[in-house]
């Protein structure tokens, strides 16, 4: 009776995936329509918005980590800053829904739940 031999296959380890660029200045210009800003004010608004965001989720959020929800999630909270005047988040109730939704999906991702 003969025996069947099995090779080895050789596998290739997947190429690393790019991590993705911090948000900056620039590009919440950009998303918000500005041809002329303040690039200090854009990094306040940012800087604002990632803090909000990372103590609604529960953690900082490690750039590697930093999806296409979560950095829409922040460039959105970072208009209603801009359209507002100020960066003031007194409650979790003060997020506007799109952002607590997007958010609660980025804690989702996090936390590796599929619901």
């Amino acid at each position: 009776m003969a025996t069947k031999r099995t090779t080895a296959r050789k596998t290739t380890p997947a190429p690393a995936a790019a991590a993705q660029p911090a948000l900056n200045a620039e590009q919440l210009a950009s998303f918000l329509g500005l041809q002329n800003y303040n690039a200090d004010q854009m990094e306040a608004l940012l800087r604002a918005s990632i803090a909000a965001a990372n103590s609604f989720i529960g953690q900082d959020v490690p750039a590697e980590k930093q999806s296409h929800v979560y950095q829409q999630s922040v460039r959105h909270l970072a208009a209603r800053f801009y359209a507002a005047g100020n960066s003031d988040v007194e409650s979790e109730d003060d997020l506007p829904l799109p952002c607590r939704y997007l958010f609660e999906l980025v804690r989702r991702e996090l936390s590796g739940s599929k619901e």
